[in-house]
């Protein structure tokens, strides 16, 4: 059965599975570029998993469908590290603390045919038009997995251009004897998908995110991410977008070049409460930044995150004054250059591009 165990030293959690890989089995991680325009809905003659009708009726046991939305959107599910079966189980062994791998992974397939046709907005992955559906369908489904009292986080993300961790390794766990297991074909690269983990534990990353926001607070009795879109609107250099709900802009000290990040305007700590007009205003600005990006770095490969608050459901008592300190907000990250050692080990990024170039470069786009 997988684990989930936790680093005494830094409080993160790790997931450790029941199978381990072969040396051999690691080479379908690489990242990959993505498909071309013309490559087609077949990408280069290799079946794409997720186009039409293949999910979920072809494969009705690697890919059981969750939720279907408008314009042809669909939930799938994802990698079967996680379970949501059983209670936590939490124990210890020896000096360290494991629990059950409770959880869910589900996978968004953005739309039937879903492979860009070389508009830049469509090579970003993210056409305008399709991601209000894909907006309705995340917070549906975080709405539905919030309820869940064992579930403490829910984490939606974008992988865009090369293969994702995570739904290549449900191909390979779930059907080893797929043409698509361990293989270093670009079957999921070109079709527009994105994830949605419900975890028992809080993201690292996340974590420390919380823990600075609620120190902020105490010091000063503000939201840090409040003043910190003051602060941007102040300066102006680095400032991408200023629409009717949201505030676009790139970090003062990111961590990749042309990182920027997507925040509203007005406060609130919960991704899921966002409105009916907020969620319009956001499915115009993101794509169309997107698009900007694209057209200003030839259609890289990115990340996006939603970072919110955590599922104050079961735990209201504990979180006295997120509400106040804390500020929901999407993340976005070009994959321009691997990670060095400097960034991995030590956490301390080399940026090639400064912030405010960077703001330049995508707005000129």
């Amino acid at each position: 059965m997988h684990e989930l165990r936790k680093d005494p030293l830094l409080s993160r959690w790790a997931v450790i599975l029941e199978r381990s890989l072969k040396p051999s089995e690691y080479s379908s991680f690489a990242v990959l570029p993505a498909l071309p325009p013309d490559a087609g809905p077949e990408g280069k003659n290799v079946p794409c998993e997720f186009c039409g009708e293949r999910t979920p009726s072809k494969n009705k046991n690697l890919f059981p469908l969750i939720e279907q939305g408008q314009n042809g959107i669909r939930v799938i599910k994802g990698m079967p590290m996680l379970t949501g079966d059983g209670g936590l189980g939490r124990k210890g062994e020896g000096i360290y603390d494991k629990m059950n791998p409770i959880g869910m992974l589900e996978i968004v397939v953005e739309g039937g045919e879903g492979h860009h046709r070389g508009k830049p907005e469509e090579a970003a992955g993210l056409d305008s038009r399709q991601f209000g559906a894909v907006l309705d369908i995340y917070l549906k489904r975080f709405r539905a997995l919030i309820q869940d009292p064992r579930i403490r986080y829910v984490f939606i993300f974008k992988d865009r251009g090369f293969f994702s961790y995570p739904f290549s390794f449900s191909l390979a766990a779930e059907n080893a004897a797929s043409n698509l297991a361990l293989s270093n074909k670009p079957a999921l690269s070109g079709h527009p998908h994105s994830g949605i983990l419900a975890t028992a534990v809080i993201p690292d990353y996340v974590k420390r995110e919380l823990d600075g926001a609620k120190h902020y607070y105490e010091y000063k009795e503000r939201c840090i991410f409040c003043d910190i879109i003051n602060e941007e609107k102040r300066v102006g250099s680095r400032v991408l977008a200023d629409s009717e709900h949201f505030f676009a802009f790139c970090p003062y000290a990111p961590r990749v070049p042309f990182e920027f990040w997507i925040a509203p305007k007005r406060h609130s700590c919960a991704f899921e409460e966002i409105g009916a007009q907020e969620a319009e205003d956001l499915s115009l600005l993101l794509p169309g930044l997107l698009g900007k990006m694209s057209r200003a770095l030839n259609a890289p490969a990115y990340n996006y995150y939603i970072h919110t608050a955590p599922n104050r459901i079961p735990r209201r008592n504990l979180w006295h004054t997120l509400g106040d300190d804390y500020h929901w907000h999407i993340e976005v990250l070009p994959r321009l250059q691997r990670m060095s050692a400097i960034d991995l080990g030590a956490g301390f990024h080399l940026i090639t591009t400064s912030p405010e170039d960077a703001a330049k470069y995508i707005r000129e786009a």
